[in-house]
């Protein structure tokens, strides 16, 4: 005998109506989207909790992987590098950069190389983790940036002696702090005499010719700017060396960034407040690439460029990084190095934790590194006619 059909007063467990039914209303349209949305960024990235660490490592690395280099693209070269057999290989420029930038991400976030490397073949959710931290790079950088629109501006003159009673003194015409950056640049004396390369005379006639794009005047990231020399400093092309790097602004601008404004003008080492972007990622001491992202914030600030970009005209701000990287990433590059690390930490001894016109004009920076090479080569041969 079959049996009876369900009463309609007495559901079934589990359909709607019944005593332990879920849920008596079905979910909407647009719930069920929205979970499927969390679910999708659930599988493609970081947690809340490891995304934010990983943001924080990357406000450090803005200022020490490379200012247009994707983290991305420097963890699958790592990676590939950490799983493949190196010996005998001889790598390229680009690629030892790109190993000193693995190395500096391996010694900056503990465990991520790691973690990289575990995923293999998962590029999805290795460039999930790469994105996290590239986004703390472009807000530290982006910071860096904004905090030093307007206070660069106190930056642009020589400070008093120490232990001068005199006032600073004052732009003229005055630049503004906020709103638009034209009146910078080419457009004001002062910011003028100092983005343009050195070998170029200070004068209007000058700037006039730099803003008409005189094939005459250009202005290329192979020509050394006068903002790497001391101010008024003469152009000698016999000795780059002379001066390079000690410059006020520069060295203002180092300490704006590493111990915050209020370290800006005073006496090496001072830090006064809050914990700054050094002490906060355990830096105590400044590499050679720090030193190129300094140049690089100095540049930018007293330009007249709005945003930050690869190129300004015919200069390229990722081949000037790089150019002073290669400059002052050795011995002979360890004075300047110790000069600044001295200027923002108050000790040089610390370690640190973590298109061109048809007339290309000569570029200074091999120049430099040749006029190097030749002392070295007068002082040994010196030696050896004593012994």
């Amino acid at each position: 005998m079959a049996d009876a059909p369900s009463s309609p007063s007495s559901p079934a467990p589990g359909q709607p109506g019944s005593d332990n039914s879920p849920s008596t209303t079905p979910p909407t349209v647009e719930e069920l989207q929205q979970a499927a949305r969390a679910r999708k960024r659930k599988a493609s990235d970081p947690d809340d909790d490891e995304e934010t660490t990983y943001k924080w490592y990357g406000r450090n690395l803005a200022r020490s992987c490379g200012i247009f280099t994707r983290i991305h693209t420097i963890v699958e070269y790592g990676v590939k590098l950490e799983l493949s057999d190196t010996e005998g290989r001889t790598p390229t420029a680009e690629q030892k950069r790109l190993e000193a930038s693995w190395e500096i991400i391996k010694n900056t976030i503990p465990g991520f190389a790691d973690d990289m490397i575990d995923l293999g073949g998962d590029v999805r959710l290795r460039k999930a983790a790469c994105s996290a931290v590239q986004r703390g790079v472009k807000g530290g950088r982006g910071d860096d940036c904004g905090g030093l629109k307007g206070k660069v501006i106190e930056y642009l003159l020589p400070p008093p002696p120490p232990g001068s009673k005199e006032p600073p003194a004052a732009l003229t015409p005055p630049i503004p702090k906020c709103g638009v950056k034209a009146p910078r640049g080419m457009n004001h004396a002062v910011t003028a005499a100092a983005l343009r390369p050195l070998k170029y005379p200070d004068a209007p006639e000058t700037y006039i010719a730099i803003i008409n794009n005189d094939e005459k005047f250009p202005v290329l990231s192979s020509l050394l700017p006068a903002f790497m020399y001391p101010a008024g400093h003469a152009y000698n092309e016999d000795d780059l060396d002379d001066g390079l790097c000690d410059n006020h602004i520069m060295r203002a601008v180092a300490k704006h960034v590493y111990q915050g404004p209020s370290s800006a003008q005073e006496k090496p080492g001072f830090s006064r407040g809050k914990a700054g972007n050094a002490a906060l990622n355990g830096v105590t001491a400044l590499t050679a690439r720090d030193i190129a992202y300094v140049a690089c914030q100095t540049r930018f600030a007293i330009s007249s460029e709005e945003g930050w970009t690869g190129t300004d005209g015919d200069f390229s701000y990722e081949e000037f990084y790089w150019k002073i990287v290669g400059l002052l990433d050795g011995e002979d590059g360890k004075v300047i190095v110790d000069r600044f690390t001295y200027d923002v930490f108050g000790s040089a001894t610390a370690q640190n934790s973590a298109a061109a016109t048809t007339d290309t004009p000569a570029d200074e920076f091999e120049i430099l590194q040749r006029q190097r090479a030749a002392k070295r080569q007068r002082a040994e041969a010196a030696a050896a006619a004593a012994a």
